[in-house]
């Protein structure tokens, strides 16, 4: 089948035998294996039977092809153990019509797929247990049964030091079982009202240095146009909150001052520049808070975080993420609330019995986006606790019954599978077709892709949100998860930058005030030095001159008052003889003898 006819071609598949396998992955978004299904367990032992075995011995074929030991398993068939039930959706199963023919799960396309390259059948000698047949025991212990029992154990067993100095061989990895966090994320309404919002961009301390540097700039410009003279008969009220209105708003990058100085200019320069970065840093956080989007509440990062913060902790009873924890962080034991299947550790979290859970990484990228999150506010959170990797099982027994021909042989058409993309395409159909029997969607985006069929924490994206760090030291009060706004440190250099100009404007009015006073003082000197006769200068020391200079001009306000006053009496004097003369006048007179008397007054 398609084992010869990939060894056809000499171990190169081209691109139509990897079409030839999607389309044994996928029709109408349902993954089958065609020509398959509804094959019924062959072995019913039940778990923990002792003294029963059906393990084969592989050493003679092993033998006979070590040259071509890829191929030893070829014309055999293997006797494999499969966990199945209600908990376990990677190998859909049931007592009444075998495997689902459909949707088998993507354990019978990972045989499939390596049975086909090897050349072995597992579909007629398969046996399965169930979770609730543990009866107590831990998931260990079902490890070591099946695998002493069984010559493959398929389930996703995870790797660790302990589990292989107990004698289990583990085959490439096909699961991501690394320990991570789930928790939910803050609910935000949508429909609330909140009247705070305008004030979100900036943190408080910003918001007081901000009103701190409107009222400072108010006063520094009120005092700089008294420097240069410009309170334009305006009282000090008046000039002081008419600069006030200016700068408060310049806040809104309204520029409405008219500075007549140097000093003034150069000040509402920087102020306007201070204004604008600012407008402009409000304005960008203000459109980016505004937009509501769900996040995980970061409140635990690993397990010495959930342990502070006392945080209730569901974890998987009887299973090796179990066993590790507790080993490794046993003052966790108080806050662990152990539930006996994977999705009632979902359950619990959802209706609030416990805070968050410890899960794998893989069931996570599978559950995300089903019925096991209802309301798609789960996210996984903080670091992950470990990482591990899970496979298929074989028992350790060199030179006994050469189990470790099945391993090796896992190993390459595994890895191989990978190399080729297969891997990732039956995980990516895996995932879709679990979403949507859940009928649950947080995304509705249908181009989204599951990249290599999980999620791994490497991807930038997500390591990035899963490790956002918030402030541990809160001084302004604000509420975790607003971390958004912009603090001091970030604005403190718009703040220097406009310190600066102010310190540059109020020096250059400084000297623009200097230098007026000099011109003053210097103007005045010389007016007074024109008006005083050279002749009449004395020769004397600077103090002497000075002195001098003051008597001079007192002499010379008393000599203009002398004048004005003999102006008023020459006025008074000229008018008293015009009425004489019309009094005295020839014509006006009546008898010789006054005209007489006229013109010897006359002449």
């Amino acid at each position: 089948m398609l084992a010869h006819f990939y060894h056809s071609l000499g171990g190169w598949r081209p691109p139509s035998l990897l079409f030839v396998l999607l389309l044994l992955l996928q029709t109408n978004d349902h993954i089958f294996a065609e020509g398959k299904g509804g094959e019924m367990a062959f072995f019913n032992t039940i778990p923990f039977t002792e003294n029963v075995t059906h393990r084969q011995h592989f050493c003679d074929a092993y033998s006979s092809k070590q040259d071509d030991w890829k191929n030893a398993l070829n014309g055999l068939q293997l006797n494999v153990a499969i966990q199945y039930g209600e908990n376990f959706d990677f190998f859909k199963y049931s007592t009444e019509s075998g495997i689902n023919e459909a949707d088998p799960g993507i354990l019978p396309i990972i045989l499939d797929y390596v049975a086909d390259r090897a050349g072995f059948t597992w579909r007629n000698s398969f046996g399965v247990y169930t979770s609730e047949q543990r009866e107590g025991r831990n998931w260990d212990d079902m490890l070591t049964w099946t695998t002493d029992v069984y010559d493959l154990s398929v389930d996703k067993w995870i790797k660790s030091t302990a589990r292989k100095g107990a004698g289990i061989a583990f085959a490439e990895s096909w699961f991501d079982g690394s320990f991570i966090f789930v928790d939910k994320t803050e609910e935000i309404v949508a429909s609330k009202i909140d009247l705070g919002n305008w004030l979100k961009p900036f943190k408080i301390r910003v918001w007081m240095y901000i009103v701190l540097t409107i009222w400072c700039s108010t006063i520094i410009y009120t005092l700089l146009e008294f420097i240069g003279g410009k309170q334009n008969s305006r009282s000090y009220r008046t000039w002081f909150s008419e600069n006030g209105y200016l700068t408060s708003l310049l806040f809104s990058e309204k520029y409405m001052f008219k500075p007549a100085t140097l000093a003034t200019r150069l000040f509402t320069v920087s102020l306007a520049f201070w204004s604008w970065i600012l407008g402009s840093s409000y304005t960008a956080n203000l459109a980016s808070l505004l937009v509501e989007r769900p996040f995980a509440v970061e409140t635990v990062r690993n397990i010495p975080d959930a342990i502070r913060e006392d945080m209730s902790t569901c974890i998987h009873e009887g299973s090796y993420s179990e066993e590790y924890i507790t080993q490794e962080y046993p003052e966790i034991n108080y806050f662990l609330r152990y539930q006996k299947e994977v999705k009632d550790m979902y359950k619990a979290v959802n209706e609030g019995s416990c805070d968050l859970l410890i899960g794998t990484q893989q069931e996570w990228v599978i559950f995300e986006k089903s019925d096991k999150n209802p309301d798609c506010n789960l996210a996984s959170v903080g670091d992950p606790i470990v990482a591990r990797s899970a496979g298929f099982a074989t028992k350790v027994d060199p030179g006994y019954k050469c189990t470790g021909l099945i391993h090796d042989i896992f190993n390459f058409y595994l890895s191989e599978m990978k190399d080729v993309g297969l891997y990732d395409e039956v995980w990516e159909q895996s995932i879709k077709v679990a979403q949507k029997e859940s009928n649950r969607k947080c995304d509705e985006s249908e181009e989204e892709s599951v990249s290599q069929g999980r999620r791994l924490l490497t991807e930038a994206s997500d390591y990035v949100a899963r490790n956002l760090q918030f402030d541990d030291i809160n001084l302004e009060g604000e509420n975790e998860g607003e971390d958004d706004r912009l603090g001091f440190t970030e604005m403190a250099g718009i703040f220097l930058v406009h310190i600066i100009g102010t310190i540059i404007a109020f020096i250059v009015g400084l000297v623009a005030l200097w230098e007026k006073r000099t011109d003053e003082i210097s103007n005045s000197t010389d007016l007074l030095r024109n008006s005083i006769p050279i002749s009449t200068m004395p020769t004397v020391d600077n103090v002497q001159f000075s002195d001098k200079v003051q008597t001079q001009t007192g002499a010379l306000y008393s000599l203009e008052e002398e004048e004005v006053n003999l102006s008023d009496q020459i006025k008074t004097a000229l008018s008293m003889l015009d009425e004489l003369q019309d009094k005295f006048n020839p014509e006006n007179l009546k008898d010789p003898l006054e005209s007489s008397i006229h013109s010897h007054l006359s002449c």
